[in-house]
């Protein structure tokens, strides 16, 4: 469907926001309120990104020109549609570089401690942005009764923010922004420590004894395992080293996106609904029952089993403007489960 005027954008948009979608043979309960609830459309917003200010989120923040077609979707002017091309356009800026990670993009005033990405717009405008580029929620996780991994629509995520010395564009894959996790022991099984090893105080290797596994922590160096293995000669440790150096390493963020849809929670008292992304859950590299967009994989949320984090090397500088691409795959993820 071609939109070519705001208000006929608006209309449809609206439409999308209060009709049920059906998707995965039921009906999904992940379709956002309607824009009146909170935060609507501003009848004086400008309707594209032509104007200066809707350049930034901030007054100084500059990013990568928006197509002729897009859209704004929100009065703060950080999401956008171009529903010709089918993509959506958000606004966000750097705010974690390094640490472990359960999102990828939160709410503006949330969970930046544990995000590479905040955006300052609601949720369920995302959402509906989702919806406008015709792509339909699948299912959040599950937990109860059994583990169900997130299902949905396998939506592709592009970063692209301004050299800060060239002021060229630089534009790729938002998955290299990420790795699996290094700040974490990594085990291998040892039966029992050679006679006489005595592990030097404050080194990364620790034996637990409990469990008769020899850990690591963090990444191994050749200089590590050869520093280890000059402990003992013992040939059943050297083999339990060497494993470790082939198991301590990170390994690039290769998990899908997928449109899992949130869902909403009912205050028992008033009967309000309100969409359960908006306590930050936007997208998530750690499974949430509340996000909009969550990672096909059993990812846990607990903070000693976070599977992902932040990848110095190539996130840019911490509050750099980056627009995000989002679309559609036109492929799906169906859930896995396990008890």
């Amino acid at each position: 469907m071609l939109i070519t005027s705001r208000s006929v954008f608006v209309a449809y948009f609206l439409a999308l926001a209060i009709c049920p979608v059906s998707t995965f043979g039921q009906v999904a309960d992940s379709v956002p309120p309607t824009l009146t609830t909170t935060q609507p459309l501003s009848s004086t917003t400008s309707p594209t990104h032509s104007s200066d200010e809707a350049h930034s989120n901030s007054s100084t923040a500059v990013y990568p020109p928006l197509p002729d077609n897009a859209v704004s979707l929100n009065p703060e002017l950080t999401a956008y549609v171009d529903a010709v091309d089918k993509k959506l356009f958000l606004k966000t800026k750097v705010c974690l570089r390094e640490g472990m990670l359960e999102m990828l993009l939160c709410k503006k005033g949330t969970k930046e401690h544990e995000s590479i990405l905040s955006v300052n717009s609601t949720a369920y405008v995302i959402h509906g942005g989702l919806l406008a580029i015709g792509s339909k929620p699948g299912r959040p996780v599950q937990y109860d009764p059994v583990y169900r991994s997130p299902q949905g629509e396998i939506i592709e995520i592009e970063a692209s923010y301004l050299d800060p010395v060239t002021q060229e564009v630089k534009t790729g894959s938002i998955k290299n922004w990420m790795r699996t996790a290094t700040h974490r022991y990594f085990s291998t099984p040892l039966e029992k420590l050679p006679t006489g090893l005595a592990i030097p105080e404050g080194s990364e290797l620790v034996y637990d004894d409990r469990r008769s596994e020899l850990l690591w922590f963090g990444l191994m160096t050749n200089e590590h395992m050869n520093a280890t293995l000059a402990l003992s000669s013992d040939p059943v440790f050297q083999s339990a080293v060497k494993k470790l150096k082939e198991i301590a390493i990170t390994k690039p963020f290769d998990a899908h996106f997928v449109f899992a849809g949130s869902g909403f929670y009912v205050d028992p008292e008033t009967q309000e609904r309100f969409y359960r992304a908006e306590g930050g859950e936007i997208i998530c590299v750690a499974n949430f029952s509340s996000a909009t967009i969550d990672v096909a994989v059993e990812s846990s949320a607990t903070n000693e089993s976070l599977l992902y984090e932040a990848n110095p090397e190539t996130v840019p500088a911490d509050g750099t403007p980056i627009l995000l691409t989002l679309k559609r795959s036109g492929k799906s993820v169906i859930a896995i489960g396990h008890d």
